[in-house]
């Protein structure tokens, strides 16, 4: 095998086992509970969904709205990180009651050094030029920026960051 292709992650060899949205088989999808269930089931790389909430804070979420990952109703760029934390994101499942959509920085916490994140940039905000550079920052001031990597569908969003 060859050595690691992403940079910080020295000593990784391929492949490499990315999480889609966590352990989203086993728990409700893009919540720290999916998240911990694939650290420990030995995910390389955490993918997650990225929107902004109204007061500016990057929210875990792979829809644009909360309907159908909470019991909740309208657009998460509508809605402040106090009013998207008040919302289950159980999914349905009571045995997740009480789970909560999840903040960039609460997902970065437990990532370990060896875990390497993969952030898709769904909303047309990370076109802004403001919302690029607090990502990157918030990436950096974590150290983490190293083990990031970025995905869009959108290759204006990418190059905006």
């Amino acid at each position: 095998m060859k050595n690691s292709a992403i940079p910080g992650l020295p000593g990784k060899t391929k492949p490499y086992v990315l999480a889609h949205r966590g352990n989203k088989t086993m728990c409700p999808e893009n919540t720290l509970a999916a998240f911990r269930k694939a650290l420990s089931d030995g995910a390389d790389i955490i993918e997650t969904d990225l929107h902004l909430s109204a007061d500016g804070v990057f929210m875990c979420i792979h829809d644009d709205t909360v309907d159908r990952t909470t019991g909740g109703h309208g657009k998460v760029e509508q809605m402040t990180v106090d009013e998207l934390k008040k919302l289950c994101a159980s999914n349905g499942n009571p045995a997740f009651a009480g789970e909560q959509i999840p903040t960039l920085q609460e997902l970065i916490e437990i990532i370990p050094d060896d875990v390497a994140l993969a952030l898709e940039l769904k909303s047309n905000r990370f076109l802004e030029e403001a919302v690029a550079r607090q990502l990157i920052d918030e990436l950096k001031a974590a150290g983490i920026m190293e083990r990031t990597l970025l995905l869009s569908f959108s290759l204006e969003r990418i190059q905006s960051v």
